[in-house]
């Protein structure tokens, strides 16, 4: 399969490019600002995309996955109009799989203490907005157009130097000896993948034989873990003396990702997700 992913400078995209150029796959690696130059390979080539311009590819494409999002101003006006002209080159390439990386933050601050696929969606971000928007693009585009889409709403993606979300900032101030605050300890929490994990998920999804056209999943870890518990184990694994402040805080949710693990395989554990988190940072 020769397969073109965007966003590749991001902990998801590189690392589902390593993956694929481990797997001896030829995959065209876009990236906007940084080059990722350890994605080097006879396999891989490396080109920049500006969010202006459509992609400049001779050849066939298999399988499309795509994870950028332009930061720059005029913020939500340009991802979208960028995203119109991706789905004309899906029409122009003709490629028949699309992984579309979205994000658990489309539901915003749900009611509910369980968030499935069908949760209604509250107080959003702007980048919410923006994935929403793109979801919402790409099942009209199905229905003009053969193709298989599989739209993955990712948790908190942890890995080596991962930055932006609750545990990697937990591991940060853990190294620079700073103090903790987080707040539901009794809440359970679910909201974590290990970025090689996922590129292993992404990866199989590529492969699959599934006859449907548009289908929505939510990614998580299984078997839920107290937030309280969590934070301690990270804590001691650092051996962490410092101060752990609890707060008040909006109420918090764990994932379903039941539908996924009925049409595809099981998802690992908490626990498992979080040690090889933890592993990740200690080197």
């Amino acid at each position: 399969m020769i397969y073109l992913v965007n966003g590749t400078s991001s902990i998801v995209g590189n690392s589902i490019c390593k993956l694929l150029i481990e797997k001896k796959m030829k995959v065209f690696c876009f990236y906007n600002k940084v080059k990722p130059k350890n994605l080097k390979s006879k396999y891989s080539i490396l080109k920049k995309n500006n969010f202006k311009n459509d992609y400049k590819i001779n050849g066939e494409i298999d399988c499309l996955i795509f994870c950028a999002i332009d930061k720059k101003n005029n913020y939500i006006n340009n991802n979208i109009s960028f995203f119109k002209k991706t789905l004309k080159f899906i029409l122009k390439k003709k490629i028949k799989k699309v992984i579309f990386i979205s994000t658990m933050a489309v539901y915003g601050q749900p009611k509910t203490r369980i968030v499935n696929e069908k949760t209604k969606t509250s107080k959003t971000t702007n980048y919410a907005r923006i994935k929403l928007k793109q979801e919402n693009l790409l099942k009209k585009f199905t229905k003009n157009y053969q193709c298989q889409i599989t739209i993955l709403r990712l948790p908190g993606v942890v890995g080596r130097n991962s930055n932006k979300n609750f545990l990697s900032q937990i591991a940060l101030s853990i190294k620079k000896n700073k103090m903790i605050t987080f707040g539901n300890p009794e809440s359970y929490f679910n909201n974590l993948i290990f970025s090689e994990d996922l590129a292993k998920i992404i990866f199989k999804i590529s492969k699959n034989n599934k006859k449907y056209k548009y289908n929505v999943y939510n990614l998580g870890s299984s078997k839920p873990e107290k937030l309280g518990k969590i934070v301690n184990i990270i804590c001691r694994f650092f051996r962490f003396k410092n101060k752990v402040l609890i707060r008040k805080t909006h109420k918090s949710f764990y994932i379903n990702i039941k539908k996924f693990e009925k049409d595809y395989f099981k998802l690992n554990t908490t626990l498992s997700s979080l040690n090889k988190f933890n592993k990740s940072n200690s080197k």
